[in-house]
């Protein structure tokens, strides 16, 4: 009997098996492994080391813009108000110069996007200076 049957299966070849109906027991299974881990509601934060080596300050070539507590304004170390800075803007995109903004932690991104908007208007590059590496806002423009 086993040379009867060995003889049948030799005659064909085998055929590629139908994997059409087990896409969606698939797809079942993977939907509700994703629900279940959002559903458990653990999260890990990553923690990454500071690099000391990496140069976080103002490009060469840039004015430092450092936004302090409310929102006030300080460019090159001296406070400006926000009608002046466009002319002060175009002053920097004459020289080819580029804008590091410096903000406080606490500071909304709905203070920093209008500046950012403004320099794009001047056609001024623009830098964001880390915090974790300039508690402080760098009291210098580089050149």
């Amino acid at each position: 009997m086993a040379q009867r049957l060995a003889g049948r299966f030799e005659a064909r070849p085998m055929k590629a098996p139908n994997l059409a109906p087990m896409i969606g027991v698939l797809m079942a299974v993977f939907a509700g492994g994703v629900g279940l881990a959002g559903a458990a509601g653990t999260t890990t934060s990553v923690e990454l080391p500071l690099v000391a080596s990496i140069y976080c300050g103002p490009a060469r070539h840039a004015t430092v813009l450092a936004v302090g507590a409310g929102g006030a304004l300080s460019f090159e170390g001296r406070a400006i108000e926000t009608e002046a800075l466009d002319a002060a803007l175009a002053k920097l995109a004459a020289a080819d110069h580029r804008l590091a903004i410096w903000a406080r932690p606490d500071t909304g991104y709905g203070v920093i996007q209008p500046l950012i908007t403004a320099a794009g208007r001047a056609g001024v590059g623009v830098d964001l200076i880390s915090t974790n590496a300039y508690p402080e806002p760098p009291d210098r423009t580089s050149r």
